[in-house]
């Protein structure tokens, strides 16, 4: 997966280099403790940032939460003893206004897809506003079947990727506000209050 921050994004929301760097080391920490293996590296393209990731997992729906938040559909099924993996994925709930952001699935054999079929393993959708849809066998490497996803984003698609991150971590716990009433009369109080207002019974 690859994500590029240009300036005027980075501008936009209102990021340095530093913290987003920050953000994205935590939140490839939290796909680690999910189980999940990530290498990722921060480049530079003149004055773009882009982070590279590579994320490796035999769980189908640890993939689809890392990459595409759970918005997919990605399973697998046993067909004359090859495993494929069937995919499902609408490109416009995410990825809407985005205008550089490319897809692409890299398997054992393309079985049938409705994208760009670049070779007999490969395809890939550009900028695509609707259903994409594919059927593929895993690759063998190292004596492991895996397929991978190649998901490229650039320009608007980035920021909504970081915002959906930044927003999608858990919110920091605040201490319950205890609720203190007169002993006297039952007025509620604040929990420094000494006295009722209403009685003036002492606390």
């Amino acid at each position: 997966m690859e994500i590029r921050f240009p300036a005027d994004l980075v501008a936009l929301l209102a990021a340095s280099p530093e913290s987003l760097e920050a953000e994205i080391a935590q939140q490839v920490a939290e796909w680690e403790a999910e189980g999940a293996q990530v290498k990722w590296n921060s480049s530079r393209e003149d004055a773009t940032l882009i982070y590279t990731f590579e994320v490796e997992s035999e769980d189908l729906e640890l993939l689809n939460e890392i990459v595409f938040e759970d918005n997919a559909t990605i399973t697998a099924t046993e067909v004359d003893g090859r495993r494929q993996i069937n995919f499902s994925y609408f490109g416009s709930r995410n990825l809407v206004g985005a205008n550089n952001d490319t897809l692409t699935l890299q398997g054992g054999e393309i079985i049938s897809s409705n994208g760009e079929k670049l070779n007999n393993g490969t395809v890939q959708w550009a900028n695509a506003n609707g259903r994409m849809n594919a059927v593929l066998t895993e690759k063998s490497r190292s004596g492991f079947a895996t397929f991978f996803i190649v998901l490229v984003l650039g320009g608007l698609g980035g920021g909504l990727w970081y915002y959906r991150q930044k927003n999608s971590q858990s919110p920091p716990q605040v201490a319950p506000v205890q609720t203190a009433f007169c002993a006297n009369c039952g007025t509620q109080l604040s929990p420094q209050a000494k006295f009722c207002p209403i009685c003036g019974y002492k606390q």
